[in-house]
């Protein structure tokens, strides 16, 4: 459980920190799509490069974002075995291809998250599905669950802990039988449900206390703008996007 960094800030002052979210958000985006448009080995070693590199400069240890994919690594394995056995032909390409972008897209999540607060990343999506309004689609709504999700994962993992530590010191095995196991993985899941739903009505009751379904436009308490962070960032994923777009275009 100590492994899970999806939603787990991490404090620094890098230049992917200092981005604005909504950018943020749309740039990885954008990186998501450039990793299942690229077919060869050299355009996934382009995209794996320009990953590891944005890592390194947001000053994110690496092993912080590695540890994102180790609950998908056998996933991974799975869905790369099935894609190889059903593909003959191009099965290695394939299987390779596939477990690329899985965990190139896995690790790309974890740093948005490592890099930006979830009160950054629900601004952000409020801001960028904003012209969604315009179709009565509840945007503040969506991005506050965003907002909860992400705030409640690292919350939930600790309580979880919480709960395993104090049903082993009571004597609960984790080990044995399938059946065993089951048991005493339910005397772990149904105290963490009945916290969640505890926290769940606090904070109904603490949002409704505060007003928050008044009919009315909110503001925010931090306003983001655009700095020379921002435009250098367009800037060089656009070359990024373009190359990879030519490496897709191009028989090499």
């Amino acid at each position: 459980m100590r492994d899970v960094t999806f939603g787990r800030y991490y404090p620094a002052r890098g230049p992917l920190h200092e981005l604005n979210p909504s950018l943020k958000i749309l740039l990885f985006v954008l990186f998501i799509v450039s990793i299942f448009i690229s077919r060869s080995y050299f355009g996934l070693a382009v995209c794996v490069s320009f990953l590891l590199v944005c890592v390194f400069i947001s000053r994110v240890p690496l092993r912080r974002v590695l540890r994102s994919f180790r609950s998908i690594i056998i996933v991974a394995l799975l869905s790369s075995a099935i894609v190889y056995l059903t593909h003959p032909d191009e099965g290695a390409l394939a299987a390779c291809t596939l477990f690329v972008r899985l965990i190139s897209a896995v690790c790309v999540s974890a740093l948005l998250t490592l890099t930006t607060t979830p009160s950054e990343i629900a601004d952000g999506l409020e801001r960028s599905l904003s012209f969604l309004r315009i179709f009565h689609v509840p945007v503040r709504d969506i991005a506050l669950s965003v907002s909860i999700t992400l705030h409640f994962v690292p919350v939930l993992q600790e309580e979880a802990e919480k709960i395993y530590c104090a049903q082993k010191s009571r004597g609960a095995s984790f080990s044995g039988s399938l059946s065993k196991k089951a048991g005493t993985v339910v005397s772990v899941l149904v105290p963490l449900f009945s916290s969640a739903f505890r926290r769940a009505g606090e904070l109904a009751d603490s949002m409704e206390s505060r007003c928050y379904d008044y009919p009315c436009e909110r503001t925010s308490f931090h306003e983001f703008g655009f700095s020379g962070y921002d435009v250098l960032a367009c800037l060089l994923f656009a070359a990024y996007f373009l190359f990879i777009i030519c490496v897709r275009v191009m028989p090499w």
